[in-house]
């Protein structure tokens, strides 16, 4: 499973540069390319030594960010290449997952003893 996913998201990305590469000129996209590639790379090894599913769907996010940061920009829809709009709003889900696991962590696991101090003894 793992494999399919690391494929799936080496597939976007060549997606993604393909048609930034066919709506835009090469050298200008050159450190976003290296970026989205270097996000990319980076969550799959991640997710597929550490056994977390999920840092597939966080890195193929990250990679697409750049892309979607310079479309923002060149459209004049966001100041400095979009970058703060589109990894701002990837962070915010990625602690939201994180907030929403934590949760469900804390809540599986019971206090012990009675009192509001339960480590104490009386």
């Amino acid at each position: 499973m793992s494999l399919v996913l690391v494929v799936i998201n080496v597939a976007a990305l060549a997606a993604g540069t393909f048609f930034a590469l066919r709506f835009g000129s090469v050298a200008a996209l050159t450190p976003v390319i290296f970026l989205s590639l270097t996000l990319l790379v980076g969550f799959s090894l991640a997710a597929y030594f550490l056994n977390i599913p999920r840092f597939f769907l966080y890195g193929l996010v990250l990679a697409v960010g750049p892309f979607v940061g310079e479309w923002l920009w060149r459209r004049g829809y966001a100041s400095h290449h979009g970058y703060p709009v589109v990894f701002g709003i990837a962070a915010a889900a990625i602690a939201a997952v994180g907030l929403i696991k934590l949760l469900a962590v804390v809540r599986g696991h019971a206090p012990l003893g009675d009192g509001p101090l339960a480590g104490e003894d009386r």
